[in-house]
């Protein structure tokens, strides 16, 4: 999860290929081995929050029709 929130470019991914962890192929070993490799390739990108930071996170929803 660590990964996912500090860096939101692999996101999707982590979710798909979470999706297919009770009976993996052998394309989703190789999905894993290339963002491995993304990763690997990667350093020192992505979001770094530091340990004494007093970040403070506001969302806010826009509602169009239907129901929440």
């Amino acid at each position: 999860m660590h990964l996912t929130i500090s860096q939101p470019d692999i996101t999707f991914v982590v979710h798909k290929l979470s999706q297919y962890m009770k009976h993996p192929l052998s394309t989703h070993l190789n999905a894993v081995h290339h963002l491995l490799q993304y990763l690997k390739s990667t350093p020192g990108q992505g979001l770094f929050f530091p340990p004494n930071n007093k970040l403070h996170l506001s969302t806010y929803v826009v509602q169009t029709g239907g129901v929440v």
